[in-house]
């Protein structure tokens, strides 16, 4: 078991951290709340596997209404980091809350969500499948 340590640095405030228990990287699919309505949620997705993929992501609201489909292109071995928010395809989700479901269609993906508030950054947990 092992973590990872991210720290936020804004010219004039105090750093802030945030402590991550790192995923098992064994799931083809794993799902993260998030939470914009007062929020910034920040993703980074990770192909563990030896071959590109695409990673798949649905995001839907609280009611389990879908609220837009969208794609990211990872290489072998490699990552990505991004706001949901701007993902091309996932709808508007600035003011709400909801799942995001991330699934590879071969191989294994770790996923990691950072919520930012201002200055405050925290990890959100995602729980894979």
């Amino acid at each position: 078991m092992g973590y990872g340590v991210f720290r936020q640095t804004i010219s004039g405030l105090p750093d802030q951290e945030a402590v991550v228990p790192l995923s098992s990287a064994s799931s083809t699919t794993s799902t993260l709340i998030w939470d914009d309505t007062a929020f910034a949620t920040g993703v980074a997705v990770v192909n563990v596997s030896s071959a590109a993929i695409t990673v798949s992501i649905t995001v839907r609201d609280t009611t389990g209404t879908s609220l837009g489909n969208a794609t990211v292109s990872l290489p072998a071995k490699g990552k990505k980091a991004f706001f949901l928010r701007e993902l091309a395809g996932v709808g508007p989700i600035a003011g709400k809350r909801g799942s995001a479901d991330f699934t590879a269609p071969i191989g294994n993906i770790a996923v990691l969500g950072l919520r930012f508030n201002g200055s405050a950054i925290t990890s959100i947990p995602t729980a894979d499948r």
